[in-house]
């Protein structure tokens, strides 16, 4: 039962649910972690997941005796019971994730202006900042005193003009977020084109203005797939990814450097050399499910997912992370990793306490 509900999980962050019980739902989300999170239960097992709403799913969330519960497309109950995570927080700059948990996106990304945007991706074109950071802050600020701030995952568009891929930008509202005593900061960054010595301190002072955790995303491992889907990105080199990732651990600790992989878009085997290529940098594979989005040049793609070999890789990840570092590198996790809502690589018991505001 335990591997089923793995199996499930997986199978509803790909395939989304469709469902009239959601209303005006606003997601500010534009890549794999885009959705909605859903609370679901069978055989006595509990996990989360991060799904879209999408209108074209086998599956369908309902309401039956006060509790809702998913079928599929023939009638089938396929969970328990499930509820729709919501927050208190309504927000036009920051997107509520788990209990005291935001995500925001500071801009659009400079590849969709020239026409080189990664095709899972539904960014919006570059045209500066989305809001000043005096908005930032009174946004942060109004958001706090309704619930407590423990983390923000900050992501952006890609600055490709910019050799810090334009951290330097996003350092005043690191510095707010800092300032505000949050001190779960994580932050997502296209590897920085620069030399070694520039790189090194270009991280410095990344963890100095009070960023705690990184992402340097690799998604897809294989050369040709990632030059096929990502035009732009494809182009950088995996082992400039790695030089990046090997720097930034040796800076920000054990735990703290992860690289996203998405099932679905490349081989097994291929997921499987990617992960342990980050591994083997000091990094950790966040291995995360393809969803198509609307609007996206895959939004009619549909991946076909071995999903037992999948759940078999993210065992062996963890042993393997387990026999490094030991059982509690699981605690030292943020962002993506932490969260659990789209992988599962973390330590259900850690994250479900940590769901729970415990």
């Amino acid at each position: 039962m335990k591997t089923k509900i793995k199996e499930i999980k997986l199978e509803l962050i790909s395939k989304g649910i469709s469902t009239d019980l959601v209303e005006n739902l606003i997601t500010t989300r534009t890549s794999a972690c885009n959705g909605i999170f859903l609370e679901f239960g069978l055989g006595g097992k509990e996990d989360n997941a991060k799904v879209n709403i999408n209108p074209l799913s086998p599956y369908f969330l309902i309401q039956e005796n006060d509790k809702g519960k998913i079928i599929n497309d023939k009638g089938e109950s396929i969970v328990d019971y499930v509820n729709i995570y919501s927050s208190n927080i309504k927000s036009d700059i920051f997107s509520p994730q788990l209990k005291g948990v935001l995500a925001v996106s500071l801009w659009g990304c400079q590849l969709v202006n020239k026409n080189q945007d990664c095709g899972f991706c539904a960014a919006k074109e570059f045209s500066g900042p989305k809001y000043s950071v005096q908005e930032f802050e009174q946004e942060l600020k109004r958001i706090d005193n309704i619930e407590k701030i423990l983390a923000v995952t900050i992501n952006s568009g890609s600055i490709i003009t910019r050799k810090d891929r334009g951290y330097n930008l996003m350092a005043p509202y690191v510095r707010v977020i800092k300032a505000k005593e949050i001190n779960e900061i994580n932050l997502e960054l296209m590897p920085p084109n620069m030399n070694e010595k520039d790189l090194e301190e270009l991280l410095k002072n990344v963890k100095q203005d009070g960023v705690s955790s990184m992402q340097f995303n690799m998604e897809i491992f294989d050369d040709d797939r990632r030059k096929a889907i990502m035009p732009y990105k494809g182009e950088i080199s995996i082992e400039q990814y790695i030089k990046t990732i090997e720097m930034a651990s040796q800076i920000f600790g054990e735990g703290k450097i992860s690289s996203v992989l998405l099932v679905g878009l490349d081989s097994l085997s291929n997921l499987r050399k990617g992960a342990y290529t980050i591994i083997n940098a000091g990094g950790i594979p966040s291995m995360e499910v393809f969803r198509s989005l609307k609007g996206t040049k895959l939004e009619k793609y549909s991946a076909e997912i071995e999903y037992k070999q999948v759940i078999k890789l993210n065992k062996d990840i963890k042993d393997d992370l387990i026999d490094k570092y030991g059982r509690n590198i699981f605690n030292y996790f943020e962002g993506c990793l932490k969260c659990g809502g789209c992988n599962i690589l973390q330590n259900e018991k850690y994250i479900k306490q940590n769901n729970q505001g415990d």
